[in-house]
């Protein structure tokens, strides 16, 4: 039904906040499932077929239907507990404060934590898989609200045996011609948030197997060799020089610092 609205795989998939290779498998599965052809699709544009669209209207009637008796049986839930999807670091440090104000306003809460990818952040909030997301908020997202608590500079994770691992700071052109880890970012929307000139060095290198966590970025540097992009918070965890320094904010190609791993 989306994709019928939208008539674009890009962005009938961002509707649903996720990446447009598996909304198009979905569409094909469907389609293998009814036995007929829902949408002809060419290069430059997406229609709905005579079949489709019979298809479609009946389908129509099922979704209505069934959000009305969701409507009217509700799913009981406890008062008392609190499911956070986190990203990588998540909040770090600040959690401690949140988390003692958590308990302070409701002793006994229980509270359960899940990590999430960088492509399902956005998803596993707006399916209700859980309460509240600790996210990279980079862009509007429809159905959720986003409430900044922090900001986030990137560093480069460079190899440790790298020659890049001696500098101070890292620029665009410091690493121009290396590789990237080739990160599965979904429609999260992360490259604004790295800025044209990095993501530029970063997307135009797509190599190998593709990580979904952060918490993988330092170990598939290690393994590959390659330069991975992260939020300031992993000086903190993986520092070069010991301690680290938070990256300032600069102009379109500012300098960062990187941390390195063995």
């Amino acid at each position: 039904m989306t994709l019928a609205e939208e008539l674009h795989f890009g962005r009938a998939a961002q509707r649903h906040y996720i990446a447009a290779q598996p909304f198009g498998r979905i569409i094909r599965d469907l389609e293998a499932s009814v036995g007929f052809q829902i949408f002809a699709r060419t290069s430059r544009r997406v229609a709905v077929t005579q079949r489709g669209n019979a298809f479609l209207a009946d389908a129509r009637h099922v979704v209505e239907a069934f959000d009305s008796l969701i409507s009217r049986m509700p799913a009981p839930r406890p008062d008392d507990h609190l499911s956070f999807a986190v990203l990588g670091f998540g909040i770090c440090d600040l959690w401690g404060d949140v988390r003692e104000a958590l308990f302070t306003a409701q002793p006994g809460l229980e509270v359960c934590f899940s990590d999430v990818t960088f492509a399902e952040q956005y998803e596993v909030v707006g399916s209700g898989q859980a309460d509240v997301g600790f996210v990279m908020a980079v862009q509007p997202i429809d159905g959720i609200d986003l409430l900044p608590v922090m900001a986030a500079d990137p560093v480069a994770i460079v190899p440790r045996r790298s020659p890049l691992a001696d500098a101070h700071r890292l620029s665009v052109g410091d690493v121009a011609g290396e590789l990237f880890v080739d990160v599965d970012l979904g429609t999260s929307g992360i490259e604004r948030w790295l800025g044209d000139a990095w993501t530029e060095a970063w997307m135009d290198r797509k190599y190998g197997d593709r990580v979904r966590y952060p918490a993988a970025l330092p170990a598939a540097v290690a393994l590959t060799n390659r330069i991975a992009m992260h939020t300031s918070a992993a000086a903190d965890y993986f520092p070069h020089p010991p301690g680290g320094v938070r990256a300032p904010r600069g102009p379109r190609m500012p300098n960062r610092h990187r941390c390195s791993v063995g």
